[in-house]
């Protein structure tokens, strides 16, 4: 009787794997598929503003900051309501961690080009070379947590093919 109980307890044990591991193979499925391909067309619309700015500037043209401001916030509500419908089946823990942190992802670039706008937008000297002094300056402040953010992403997306292929 006991044998019999304990087999039973591994078969249990062995289909709660089972599932748990079909859980990350079908998070892993969603990430790629419908969460990473966002992530060209975000990075695009995102910087978007900041180069028609340098163009602006180049060309002696006016520019409405308040509208590229109001326009990376469009992207970011937009991408960020994208990524929680397409995400809102993932239901493991790491599949979760993945999205969490393409959330502060999508966070921390829009907020590094609505920063280096207002910057840009309460300077008296609106010329080239002070948009390139705020450019290399919010680089240097943000660009490290976006790297971290984007190698951290990475990380988790690898730790999940990791835990796929070790099945």
């Amino acid at each position: 009787m006991k044998k019999v109980l304990f087999l039973f307890l591994i078969l249990l044990l062995a289909a709660a794997c089972s599932k748990k591991l079909n859980t990350i193979e079908q998070d892993y499925y969603i990430i790629i598929h419908d969460i990473v391909p966002l992530q060209e067309h975000f990075a695009n619309k995102s910087s978007e503003p900041v180069y028609k700015l340098k163009d602006a500037l180049e060309q002696g043209a006016e520019f409405d900051i308040d509208k590229a401001i109001n326009d990376i916030e469009k992207v970011q509500a937009d991408t960020k309501n994208t990524v929680t419908e397409k995400s809102k089946n993932i239901k493991s823990d790491i599949g979760k961690k993945y999205i969490s942190i393409k959330m502060e992802y999508i966070d921390s670039v829009c907020n590094f080009s609505k920063g280096m706008l207002t910057n840009f937008k309460n300077l008296q000297d609106k010329s080239m070379k002070t948009f390139i002094e705020i450019l290399a300056n919010d680089v240097a402040v943000s660009g490290e947590k976006i790297d971290n953010l984007l190698k951290e992403e990475a990380r988790v997306l690898d730790e999940i093919k990791n835990m796929i292929e070790k099945k």
